[in-house]
């Protein structure tokens, strides 16, 4: 998925990415002398509003913090980030909305043939290389819809844990006819139906600040004094190219 960090100062700010215009084309060479027109190809300049300040936050009362055998503080930066990554992808996630293309009728779960539709869709009308470049798309289906997923037969979790294969820089996660895909309860819902989507790296993006900053302090809570430790971030999501993605609607 496309994405920018940047050192943004507040919400409002903008940032910019290019994308790559048309689709490449094949042109003819002159026999007599050898001239050629070379395709006109511009690239997009994709723009992502910073509209989003959020922030993990805790305070831990002191006296408890000391008898604690664990550390929370110690592992604080950490989880807090997981949190706010998981943030960001449920906006991305809620994207859904600007798209389409649609696959399945949700009332149901998916399966292959759903799968397949979907590759279809962005195969033909985006001709974009599904199986060719798996690598440069991603599945995001919920949870629930692993049992289905896996009797297709289709999901393949041998790369889990590897590297390389056509999931690349997503070993960790199985794939679906060489393509990545995410099982996360953030996958959107709307009146009864589940929207997993199937993108190409270009369908959406995402801006945030470089480094999210990390704040603490001591102070006062219901009269106890308490550790406060803070992780804010400025951060913003966008449809870029829209017919690059499929809903693969299923049943909630």
């Amino acid at each position: 998925m496309l994405n920018v960090t940047g050192d943004y100062k507040g919400v409002g700010d903008i940032a910019h990415i290019a994308v790559q215009g048309t689709a490449y084309t094949v042109g003819n060479i002159s026999n007599s002398d050898g001239t050629f027109t070379p395709q006109s190809n511009t690239l997009t300049d994709a723009t992502i509003t910073i509209d989003q300040r959020r922030v993990t936050a805790v305070h831990v009362i002191k006296h408890v913090r000391i008898q604690s055998f664990e550390e929370r503080f110690r592992n604080f930066p950490e989880n807090a980030g997981a949190a706010l990554k998981e943030d960001i992808e449920n906006q991305l996630l809620a994207l859904y909305s600007g798209v389409s293309q649609n696959s399945g009728d949700g009332l149901g779960n998916a399966g292959e043939d759903e799968v397949l539709d979907a590759i279809r869709q962005l195969a033909t009308t985006p001709k974009l290389p599904v199986l060719k470049s798996p690598g440069e798309f991603a599945m995001a289906f919920h949870p629930r819809q692993i049992p289905s997923l896996r009797k297709s037969g289709a999901l393949d979790w041998s790369r889990t844990g590897q590297t390389g294969g056509g999931a690349k820089g997503n070993a960790d996660v199985p794939s679906f006819y060489n393509i990545p895909v995410i099982f996360t309860a953030q996958v959107a819902a709307a009146s009864s139906i589940h929207y997993n989507l199937l993108a190409h790296r270009t369908a959406f993006a995402w801006a945030s600040l470089r480094m999210p900053m990390m704040e603490s302090a001591s102070g006062l809570a219901n009269q106890a004094l308490t550790d406060i430790m803070a992780v804010w971030t400025l951060f913003g999501v966008a449809t870029i190219v829209a017919n690059r993605a499929v809903r693969i609607r299923t049943a909630t």
